[in-house]
């Protein structure tokens, strides 16, 4: 937003054009000003360039819905069904190169971050790059660097190793020193609720996490597994330290094959 700015706004008409969109809106959090400011200078009569307060998970599809144009999209349905298409900026710089310039995504711009790599940096890097000659690019790992993470802080994974590629979703890397781990156990849930009032989609998590547990999976369905986009606020707000995103996703690879069994997870080490 802030270096490609004329190609963010190309990409968002060129869309438009294509899908017969009556309106587009790009919407900025306002803790962005410059990127708002770049932005704004660039676009047409036809664009708007919408400031949302800054508010996670503002970025998933139904939230950014909610707030840009005050429409609710349906559980179970998609954007679409609301008379809404949502692209990221990324998308749209691509759809700009394809189109223009006949360019194929072949790279992509990643933030590698943490107090355990040497020089935190932006970078753009070739999709297929490894992770670990990203990392020998920005000076490499702090001697206590324990743990590599792939994405943001709240839905990013850890890292098992280190050659794996980077690819067209990869958003970024942090890396973390061993002092910045959380490797406390985690015990039962307490039914204090918290994790349902931070869930933004009005999910379940306690009652998914409690049936995985007992080897349950299949039956969390009515609970909303299949709609959780995996943000981690209910994580985040549990006092028992419970990984409810690990159950949820536990749940979901018990609906890809059919069965729960040896998918139930076990107290121990939260990861």
């Amino acid at each position: 937003m802030l270096e490609q700015p004329l190609d963010v706004v190309t990409g968002a008409v060129l869309i438009g054009k294509i899908v017969g969109a009556s309106r587009i809106v790009i919407g900025v959090e306002d803790n962005k000003p410059d990127a708002i400011a770049a932005l704004s200078a660039m676009v047409p009569s036809e664009i708007a360039v919408s400031v949302c307060a800054s508010r996670y998970p503002q970025g998933s599809e139904r939230q950014l819905v909610e707030a840009l144009t005050g429409r609710t999209v349906p559980t179970g349905k998609l954007p679409l069904h609301v008379g809404v298409v949502v692209q990221n900026v990324a998308t749209a710089v691509a759809c700009s190169d394809a189109i223009r310039y006949r360019r194929p995504l072949i790279d992509r711009t990643i933030t590698v971050a943490g107090s355990g790599i040497a020089r935190p940096a932006n970078l753009r890097v070739p999709i297929g790059t490894s992770v670990k000659d990203v990392i020998a690019a920005c000076g490499g790992l702090h001697p206590r660097a324990a743990k590599v993470i792939a994405g943001g802080p709240m839905m990013g994974r850890a890292l098992g190793r280190l050659d794996v590629p980077i690819i067209k979703s990869t958003g970024g890397l942090i890396v973390l020193r061993a002092d910045e781990i959380r490797r406390a156990t985690y015990g039962p849930c307490i039914s204090c609720g918290r994790c349902l009032e931070a869930c933004p989609l009005g999910l379940e998590p306690n009652a998914i996490s409690i049936y995985t547990e007992a080897g349950r999976a299949l039956e969390t369905e009515p609970f909303g597994t299949r709609e959780c986009f995996e943000c981690g606020c209910c994580a985040f707000v549990c006092p028992s330290q419970r990984p409810l995103v690990q159950f949820i996703q536990t749940a979901k690879a018990a609906f890809s094959t059919g069965s729960q069994a040896g998918l139930a997870v076990r107290p121990g080490v939260a990861s």
